[in-house]
């Protein structure tokens, strides 16, 4: 079954009965809902290769930060990278930077993640910690970043830990943040998520990878539109604030302390 246009439909990938998984990270997700988690080494040591084809400019969006990031770091400064998964952003920041001295901490919720981070960091200067950035504390930073990671807090928490960022920013700090988002309107999010479909075909992924990929984050990738999440960087102490990456539902907030 086609949409209006011969679009792609989630029904159309609901009824699709071509089960033909090549891709190692999808392959036996549970398609139940909330079933989907970090926590498996299969997820870890495919992660970096499975994200680059699923989200659009993903590494593209990693330079720009690190190309920013020399305007927010100072000698011997503190830069914390946020649900750092396997460290692709944290190495990044510290290598551009490595000049000053910084100290580079990557903090993840996921025991494999970190264990894959620091496989993939070694002799690179960068710090990995496991815990909960929720209730991490923060020592006095320049510079801090969340790469596709507050989507995933229970979103009746995320007003304090972005409370936290902000006061555990130096004056002059940086916070990238960045997202998937909802549309404001159901319509827009018919088109957005119909693309977004379209574009992991095209990428390779098979119609029950993409679908199962979906049931299994509901409920546990919970996004903001944009109004919702620029409220909560204002309510959480933030006045400067510009979206500087924006592609489909993928949006990348700057908030200068």
């Amino acid at each position: 079954m086609k949409g209006e246009g011969g679009r792609t439909t989630l029904l159309e990938f609901i009824m699709s009965d071509e089960i033909n998984s090549k891709n190692p990270i999808d392959r036996g997700i549970d398609a139940s809902k909330s079933s989907w988690s970090f926590e498996t080494d299969k997820v870890a040591i495919n992660f970096e290769n499975h994200v680059k084809k699923s989200v659009p400019f993903y590494s593209e969006a990693q330079d720009l930060i690190t190309t920013m990031s020399d305007f927010f770091t100072s000698e011997n400064s503190i830069y914390y990278d946020l649900g750092c998964s396997t460290g692709a952003l944290t190495r990044k920041v510290n290598s551009k930077n490595q000049h000053k001295n910084i100290k580079s901490i990557g903090i993840d919720n996921s025991k494999e993640m970190i264990k894959q981070a620091k496989k993939n960091s070694l002799n690179k200067g960068c710090i990995f910690k496991y815990g909960d950035i929720a209730e991490f504390k923060f020592n006095k930073a320049n510079l801090i970043t969340s790469y596709y990671t507050i989507q995933f807090i229970h979103p009746s928490v995320r007003a304090d830990l972005i409370k936290n960022i902000y006061e555990s920013l130096n004056w002059g700090g940086g916070f990238f943040l960045f997202e998937k988002t909802r549309a404001s309107d159901a319509r827009y999010q018919d088109l957005i998520t119909t693309s977004y479909f379209e574009y992991k075909q095209k990428n390779g992924f098979q119609n029950d990878e993409i679908f199962n990929k979906y049931m299994s984050l509901s409920g546990v990738l919970e996004p903001f539109s944009d109004n919702g999440n620029l409220q909560i960087l204002r309510a959480g102490g933030f006045t400067d604030i510009e979206i500087i990456f924006k592609y489909s539902p993928f949006t990348g907030y700057l908030a200068i302390k």
